[in-house]
């Protein structure tokens, strides 16, 4: 919803909308083999693990069909308003504020069989999380002069599950005639962990890799999983461009951006882990791998750095329309 309304002699603008979203996945694996199943039709003679030309049949008495539930919610409630809150030489400066209420949540649930480990070649464990999310915002917009604009704005937010943080934005707007315009801004930014990053259960599987400390390739179990200790990924933003319109028609930007994004979440990988020995890599007594875990982890700082240009040119013709 939107409106218009004059409080207290101020014209304002407001918006306020609630939404709840509920999503429920279901994903079935075919022609899995139960660990019982496969080592009975060994036993019996009717599967040879050592030959290849062994009839599809014979592992018929073992084959399962394995499903994996997943369902999600996502339900909000936002308003906002903006509004003058005094008069500089440029013109009106505007305030606008608002505030956000999001609850999430999140649940993933694997056939008890695969819980139990009793499938060839796969495992895994259940997940449910729920977080509550607060944020409020405010931002200013001050025209100080015709020809200058500053923009100042700020966001706080907490998580229930995670702590608080404070993204502010700071920008300047410069544009000594109708044909040039010079912009620049700087931002603080945060992503918290989504809540499968934090809480995702133990999957297992199993993957073909070289372990360089017995000189040996081969299957390894990989355990991957979330991780409650996950800090939040930050980002630095800054940006510097300009707009020139030396024609009519005709229009050039060129944007300078900066970007700097600290302990961002991603996993490793089990081939990574294992050549860098991390711990994560757990050994039995005599040197073998036992397992790998690949949990999610704040990886190391990204820079980026990079220049957008655009050129436009608006033609119109009386034939053939506008291009």
């Amino acid at each position: 919803a939107e409106g218009y309304a004059n409080w207290f002699d101020t014209d304002v603008d407001w918006t306020a909308d609630a939404g709840y979203h509920y999503t429920e996945t279901e994903n079935v694996g075919k022609n899995y083999l139960t660990i019982a199943g496969y080592q009975a039709a060994i036993d019996s003679g009717a599967y040879n693990p050592f030959v290849t030309n062994n009839p599809s049949s014979s592992l018929d008495g073992a084959r399962v069909e394995t499903k994996r539930k997943g369902e999600s919610k996502l339900g909000f409630i936002n308003a906002g308003a903006s509004f003058p809150v005094f008069e500089l030489s440029g013109g009106d400066a505007y305030v606008a504020v608002g505030g956000e209420f999001r609850y999430e949540a999140g649940s993933d649930t694997p056939d008890a069989s695969v819980e139990a480990n009793q499938i060839v070649g796969s495992g895994g464990t259940s997940s449910d999380g729920d977080r509550t999310v607060f944020a409020g915002y405010v931002e200013l917009v001050a025209p100080v002069i015709e020809e200058v604009e500053v923009q100042l704005a700020g966001r706080a937010e907490h998580y229930s599950d995670f702590g608080s943080a404070f993204s502010p934005k700071v920008a300047v707007r410069y544009q000594p005639m109708d044909e040039v315009l010079f912009r620049a801004s700087y931002s603080h930014g945060f992503k918290a962990p989504t809540l499968p990053e934090v809480n995702a259960g133990a999957s297992t599987s199993y993957q073909t890799l070289y372990d360089p400390q017995t000189d040996t390739r081969g299957q390894y179990r990989v355990v991957s999983q979330g991780n409650k200790d996950l800090d939040a990924e930050t980002a630095q933003s800054f940006n510097i461009g300009t707009v020139i319109e030396p024609l009519e028609d005709l229009s050039v930007k060129v944007d300078y951006f900066y970007i700097v994004n600290d302990d961002k979440i991603d996993t490793l990988g089990a081939q990574k882990l294992i050549d860098e020995n991390s711990p994560n890599v757990v050994r039995k007594a005599n040197g073998d791998i036992d397992y790998i875990l690949d949990e999610y982890v704040n990886v190391a700082k990204q820079q980026v750095s990079g220049i957008d240009s655009e050129v436009k040119y608006d033609l119109s013709t009386d034939s053939y329309g506008d291009f």
